[in-house]
């Protein structure tokens, strides 16, 4: 008999079960590295595909990083070690972790017998907090413009929870979102096989009885045999009836209650406290997989981890490494893919991959995934390989152009770096940054007297994040030319314009309002202003680089004074700032260069202080088109807060997404940066107008 069973439940608990590779283990350090997660589509439940999203803001790794232990079987009681670099590989769509073992002995046994291969499994702990249902024919995409089809359940929003070693086998058929109830909360409609059925009306059963009634009609068919029933009219052409033997299926049925009851044993005595179960379930007729959720269900009850986990079995496919090898194949063919591509092991994958150029790449992509290729239609081959939702062409060009892309993004100059704090925003809306005062100096207390009570200025600047985007494309051309240039030069491009956003952002703000900087909360000044109450940090006057004029402004940077409550009689304390950076635009670098390295003077009198040789030369040529730009220059403290550049979500790199129904020949991309700057205090910038 078949069995309609429920759907998932909202909000559940479940595992990811991944195989532990003796490749992976690292004896010396004790320490085994593991993918507990995928984007794999081979996971159903109930005939639905089920897929775990990771993107950037899909998977949620903070409590596994901050609070998270190896358990053993999920107990607690038994923590073996921990869990460091938690990371979500972006290139690869895995979730990645290093597993650290305890030096105890208990945590040896356990690390001994991973190293021997007795123990194999490793489960992680996933909440779901968002699903994306696709039936069939439906499509959605993805936050990075990635297209998933139906029929699918794609688990957009999700967390990793803790770390367990467990020897217990992942159950093949529990897919994501399979239901954690008891077996009292599943329901199951058993539905009679209708070849029998139809069989059981030819012996008296009513045609418009239920599943349930032909069931029962079936068994007193067994204790009391039907009599012989009227020979049929001849008909006129002879049809052959098979007859059901009802002794051979009551036999498979009786096979079938006894692996039953095995099987719930099995699962009940796993534990001690889950013993005294198998009895009620076997009774009641529950399935194992009732069981196995009866048995979660109560070790969340005895033993509360975070969740009721339900496993899935992982592991990296053959499809996955072919992805790998040619992706590693393609970079090896450029002339910065060999700084990348390192691992003889890899070296080796790669060699294997029988594509030789681009066209050969695309071919075997549709090849593998079982497309057919006829007469070697270039034209045909590359619209496949692109516009196929199985192929696996575009995410390996992907993969390539978004290394790249990093690559020029990380070595960029980026001289606000060092003037800037970064910090991550959660979102677009207007962000509210608080900054607190001093609480004035201590107060003499007489004997028995109350202390005085003290008060902390504190204001606030606001500012908000912007996107910037800007899509590019390899053409139909150079895949047909095998032009691997196209894979350096654009994302490099691409990856080196995404650099200077931050920069744009930054030096534009600095030199805003005519070159005095924009208004301050605190004052309703500009950021270079002559009557901050905190004292000067602007000089109007004409004043080139000098050791005189260089004196002035680190004088009146240690004079600044901390910010007090309105209404304070106190005067805030000097904060005695030293500057770090000599900022100056292009124009003024070798001035400024002669100023602060140490030579040997031609006369006594050319002795520079020694301070000076402590500044840091920073030039920035956006400086020089400035108001004033070629004559104006800046000391910079770094003690206070100075300015702040803001990433969504921490992201400080660019993120590439493949853009979808474009109307060029070829394949095309998005870069885009979520960034925004403010800055937040005054006193630890100084500004010369210069000569």
């Amino acid at each position: 008999m078949a069995k309609k069973q429920q759907h998932r439940a909202p909000e559940e608990m479940f595992h990811r079960t991944a195989r532990i590779n003796k490749a992976d283990i690292n004896e010396e350090k004790r320490e085994v590295a593991v993918a507990f997660s995928s984007e794999t589509d081979k996971i159903k439940n109930w005939g639905m595909r089920q897929i775990l999203l990771h993107e950037t803001n899909a998977a949620d790794l903070t409590q596994l990083r901050d609070l998270g232990s190896v358990l053993l079987n999920h107990d607690p009681a038994q923590v073996i070690g921990r869990p460091e670099d938690v990371r979500l590989d972006l290139q690869d769509r895995k979730g990645r972790a290093r597993i650290i073992f305890d030096e105890d002995p208990e945590s040896m046994r356990v690390f001994r017998k991973i190293q021997s291969g007795s123990l194999k499994g490793i489960s992680v702990g996933l909440k779901v907090d968002s699903w994306q249902t696709l039936e069939d024919g439906q499509t959605w995409q993805s936050p990075e413009g990635r297209t998933f089809n139906g029929p699918a359940d794609i688990a957009t929003q999700w967390k990793a929870m803790e770390f367990s070693v467990t020897p217990i086998p992942a159950d093949g058929t529990v897919g994501v979102g399979r239901s954690a109830t008891t077996p009292s909360q599943t329901t199951e409609v058993f539905i009679m096989n209708q070849k029998l059925k139809d069989e059981l009306v030819k012996r008296g059963l009513a045609a418009d009885a239920t599943d349930d009634e032909a069931q029962e009609f079936a068994l007193r068919q067994m204790q009391t045999p039907p009599p012989d029933p009227p020979d049929p009219p001849a008909p006129p052409v002879p049809e052959k009836i098979i007859p059901i033997d009802l002794n051979r299926v009551m036999e498979e049925a009786a096979r079938a209650e006894r692996a039953r009851v095995k099987e719930i044993r099995d699962i009940c005595d796993l534990y001690a406290c889950t013993k005294v179960l198998a009895d009620n379930l076997i009774e009641t007729g529950a399935t194992p997989d009732h069981a196995r959720n009866a048995v979660i269900d109560t070790l969340k009850r005895e033993r509360p981890i975070m969740g009721g986990p339900v496993r899935v079995e992982f592991g990296e496919d053959e499809r996955d490494k072919w992805v790998k090898a040619a992706t590693d194949r393609l970079m090896l063919r450029t002339t910065w893919g060999k700084d990348v591509v390192k691992d003889d092991r890899r070296i080796q994958a790669a060699s294997e991959v029988r594509a030789r150029t681009l066209l050969d790449l695309a071919e075997e992509s549709l090849r593998r995934t079982g497309q057919r290729v006829i007469n070697r239609d270039v034209d045909d081959i590359i619209r496949r390989a692109i516009s196929a939702s199985t192929s696996d062409y575009p995410f390996i060009l992907s993969t390539v152009a978004n290394k790249r892309l990093q690559d020029a993004y990380a070595l960029a100059p980026a001289t606000w770096r060092a003037l800037c704090k970064v910090e991550s925003l959660p979102d677009f809306k207007s962000a509210s940054r608080p900054r607190l005062g001093d609480g004035g100096e201590l107060l003499i207390t007489p004997e028995l007297m109350p202390m005085p009570e003290g008060f902390f200025a504190e204001t606030e600047e606001h500012y908000a994040l912007a996107t910037y985007s800007k899509r590019f494309g390899i053409s139909r051309q150079a895949i047909v030319n095998d032009d691997l240039s196209a894979f350096e030069r654009i994302p490099t491009q691409m990856g080196m314009a995404a650099a200077r956003v931050p920069g744009n952002l930054f030096w534009a703000l600095l030199v805003s309002a005519s070159g005095v900087g924009p208004t301050m909360t605190e004052d309703s000044l500009a950021l270079f202003a002559t009557t901050h109450t905190s004292g000067c940090n602007y000089t109007a006057a004409a004043g080139a680089i000098a050791i005189a004029t260089l004196a002035t402004a680190k004088n009146w940077m240690r004079q600044q004074r901390a910010m007090l409550p309105t209404g304070s009689t106190e005067v805030g304390a000097p904060l005695n700032l030293t500057p770090q950076y000599l900022v100056v635009p292009a124009i003024l670098e070798a001035i400024a260069l002669q100023f602060t390295t140490q030579i040997t003077p031609a006369a006594a009198a050319n002795v520079s202080p020694a301070w000076q040789y402590a500044l840091t030369v920073l030039v920035e040529p956006r400086l020089d088109a400035a108001t004033n730009g070629t004559t104006a220059w800046y000391l910079v403290s770094t003690q206070c807060e100075g300015a702040v550049m803001g990433f969504l979500n921490g992201n400080e790199n660019p993120t590439m997404v493949r853009v979808e129904g474009t109307n060029i020949l070829g394949i095309e991309w998005g870069v885009y940066l979520d960034c925004g700057t403010k800055f937040l205090d005054h006193r630890g910038w100084y500004r010369c107008k210069g000569a």
